[in-house]
């Protein structure tokens, strides 16, 4: 896998859009492409591959490195990026979408606690198993 490390980032996105994908799949019960490429939902896409390249830099490079410490700082970046920014341009696009009486804006920009959290875990899995191949 040393050889293929360019792979590890896009590796977590693919998984969790599936895991994103299924679960709309056996939950929203839709088959729609579209939707798990969306932001927002569940596992958080985003975060499940930041983490998957943190967690893959931590194991490969060591906890101590310049590397990992960059890639956790952009990781807490992307996670709170993701519950309080995005979420909040989320609540604002309802209130203007009320306002204009139409929905040209897209509400659904954020994520919840459990999906950020859900996301790395997905990402530490992902991560550790590339690490490991």
């Amino acid at each position: 896998m040393q050889s293929c490390m360019i792979l590890v980032p896009f590796i977590g996105w693919l998984v969790a859009v599936s895991i994103k994908f299924i679960t709309n799949c056996i939950f929203n019960s839709t088959m729609d492409v579209k939707l798990a490429l969306s932001n927002g939902g569940f596992p958080s896409v985003h975060t499940a591959t930041i983490i998957t390249t943190t967690t893959y830099i931590g194991l490969h490079d060591g906890l101590n490195s310049t590397v990992f410490i960059l890639a956790v700082t952009l990781s807490f970046i992307v996670m709170i990026d993701a519950t309080h920014l995005r979420r909040s341009i989320g609540k604002h696009a309802s209130i203007l979408n009320n306002m204009m009486g139409k929905r040209e804006l897209h509400e659904k920009e954020g994520h919840t606690y459990f999906q950020v959290i859900s996301g790395a875990i997905i990402g530490i899995i992902t991560g550790s198993i590339l690490h490991f191949i």
